[in-house]
């Protein structure tokens, strides 16, 4: 009786769907010595990525070249005990159709900061050119995405429109994307409209914030640009932001850089600038500067150095000094 029940127990389980959950993320924690205008702090966190994520996956194959998938990522704050944000989290439908997705999405115009930056994307000191992600380019939530089949080998397209749920329009946005890859050179155009509903500071160095009308609409486009030339790669980008209810309040950022690998040590140095003019016409200018040095203790887990220093109008200053490491599962 014993073994015809634990035969039929098997076929049960055997024989039910079940769902494959893949796990996986990273975690990065660094030890950091920061000033800011001359006053000194030290902390554990989060550096040279900028946060830690666990992303919960899973699809379904659902036939005719059709796959169905989901992701929810959250963002645990290591450093300081269980505490959770949600990060980017979709459910989406891929196939010969091209990609549609629906959820809390990374704008087009961040990939294209990103796809720029020789350093990494983390927003951290010396990476001034984040400063354009205040016109609300950055992770967007109620985003429905959808990327076009490959058509031309390399070419990529993509488009967004965000819902911010609100009578009045805020809070909406739409975005696009236009990517080509050939050989070693990657170039990505991106720009994004939306309507924002808040002021919020521009500058790294304590800055007043920018004050837009709530609900007036901001206009933001990009380009980045890469070369792999094998030793070395090199990096470009640009992005411009302005307001068109408050005509005054404009952001315009330019980036630069190189990357040079030297076995399992990577060199990153990225130089931005960025420049901001307020509603009662004052402009505010940042330069920066952001340097890493990386090195793989194995595929999964790196080691790193990271300086970066910025200033505002050329007096205010800002640096930060990091020593960590990133751990991906």
């Amino acid at each position: 009786m014993k073994k015809t029940l634990v035969a039929l127990a098997a076929v049960a389980a055997t024989s039910a769907a079940f769902a494959e959950v893949k796990i996986s993320g990273f975690i990065d924690q660094a030890y950091n010595r920061t000033t800011l205008n001359g006053a000194t702090t030290t902390s554990i966190g989060s550096n040279i990525i900028g946060q830690d994520q666990i992303t919960f996956g899973v699809s379904e194959d659902l036939g005719n070249g059709i796959t169905a998938y989901g992701n929810i990522r959250v963002i645990p704050n290591v450093s300081e005990g269980a505490v959770f944000a949600n990060d980017n989290s979709e459910v989406g439908i891929k196939g010969a159709f091209g990609n549609v997705a629906m959820g809390n999405q990374y704008s087009t115009m961040w990939g294209n900061l990103a796809a720029a930056d020789a350093t990494g994307f983390g927003g951290s000191i010396g990476n001034v050119h984040s400063s354009i992600q205040h016109f609300t380019v950055g992770k967007r939530n109620d985003v429905i995405s959808y990327s076009l089949p490959t058509i031309v080998e390399g070419l990529s397209v993509s488009v967004e429109k965000a819902n911010g749920g609100a009578s009045t329009g805020v809070g909406d946005g739409t975005g696009y994307s236009i990517g080509y890859t050939i050989g070693g050179l990657k170039v990505n155009a991106a720009g994004i409209k939306a309507r924002v509903s808040a002021a919020i500071d521009a500058m790294e160095n304590g800055s007043a914030a920018i004050t837009p009308t709530s609900g007036s609409t901001t206009q933001t486009s990009g380009l980045a640009a890469s070369y792999d030339l094998g030793l070395a790669a090199i990096y470009f980008g640009s992005a411009n932001s302005k307001n068109s209810t408050d005509a005054d309040i404009k952001i315009a950022t330019s980036m630069y850089g190189v990357s040079v690998p030297f076995g399992a040590i990577t060199f990153g140095l990225g130089m931005s600038s960025s420049s901001v003019t307020k509603a009662d016409t004052s402009t505010v200018k940042e330069t920066g500067t952001r340097m890493v040095v990386k090195y793989a203790l194995s595929k999964r887990t790196t080691a790193y150095i990271v300086n970066g220093r910025s200033k505002d109008n050329g007096t205010a200053v800002s640096s930060q000094t990091g020593l960590g490491v990133t751990h991906n599962f």
